[in-house]
């Protein structure tokens, strides 16, 4: 609860969002958070950054807590401020991440999910959402500026440590930084090879791979990436294809649900106002 007593109010998740523009989430994602559990809708949602940035951003999530069920408190407080815009008229569609950086970080989150099952040493979801986040800067491509890296922008946009400390990976001994400051056992491997995949399907010729592989103590697991199987697994062959899929929102099904969220948080608001009102006139006849 630490984190939502820190950051209050729905004014101040307001803020928070219209300062992050590039990174909100889709339209079919605030109708999940709405109306169905994180249990339910995971799956969708941890394919959209926005949305997965907002549920990290707010709630009181480290490295070994259990994902997503820890992210469940951050739901309805992250749902209202995005219905609040679009009470305002703020749009979602033209505020995504780019096509590229967002299939790059897609293609080493499903990698990086996989290495996690297949080894056993860190849990699917922490490497998924590790790996969704690796290069944070490129997701906020056009939106940050040049000089600033990767782990300042984190911090300037309020993401937990631990994932801060995936940002050390990239640069000069990046690993062995990243570990000695604290980064999950194991995590940093599995991230590394993911990205290496991600860039180039037969990474495991490597000399870096190897060595992390090696660093994992797991034997013959570069023999076990498929990277082709990975993304047929969770995309249906084409990550592109699945991005532009995901864009494409049924306006007329989201709005209509959408509307009957927004009134039956006013309803409730409404009824709220009325017992407190009869609780406070019951209180003062006495």
């Amino acid at each position: 609860m630490a984190a939502l007593a820190e950051h209050g109010s729905s004014a101040t998740f307001l803020n928070l969002i219209m300062k992050t523009p590039w990174l909100l989430p889709r339209l079919s994602s605030v109708s999940d958070f709405i109306f169905k559990p994180l249990s339910e809708s995971w799956l969708d949602i941890k394919t959209d950054p926005g949305a997965v940035y907002l549920l990290l951003r707010f709630s009181d999530a480290h490295a070994d807590t259990d994902f997503p069920a820890c992210l469940e408190i951050a739901r309805p407080a992250v749902s209202e401020s995005v219905l609040s815009l679009l009470r305002m008229g703020f749009s979602l569609d033209a505020t995504l991440v780019s096509n590229d950086s967002l299939v790059n970080a897609l293609c080493r989150a499903a990698i990086a999910s996989e290495i996690a099952c297949i080894t056993g040493k860190v849990s699917s979801e922490l490497a998924w959402i590790g790996a969704l986040f690796f290069d944070f800067k490129s997701l906020a491509k056009n939106h940050a500026q040049e000089q600033t890296d990767n782990a300042t922008l984190m911090r300037q946009y309020g993401l937990p440590v631990w994932l801060r400390l995936v940002n050390l990976l990239s640069g000069k001994d990046g690993l062995e930084i990243a570990t000695a400051a604290g980064l999950h056992p194991y995590l940093g491997e599995i991230l590394l090879i993911a990205d290496q995949y991600s860039r180039d399907g037969q990474a495991g010729k490597s000399l870096s791979v190897r060595h992390w592989e090696k660093k994992l103590k797991y034997p013959g697991l570069l023999d076990k990436i498929d990277v082709g199987a990975i993304v047929n697994k969770w995309f249906g062959g084409n990550i592109r294809t699945f991005v532009n899929s995901k864009r494409k929102t049924p306006e007329s099904v989201i709005a209509e649900s959408l509307q009957f969220a927004m009134d039956t948080i006013h309803e409730n608001r409404l009824i709220q106002s009325r017992d407190n009102f009869e609780s406070d006139r019951s209180a003062f006849m006495k």
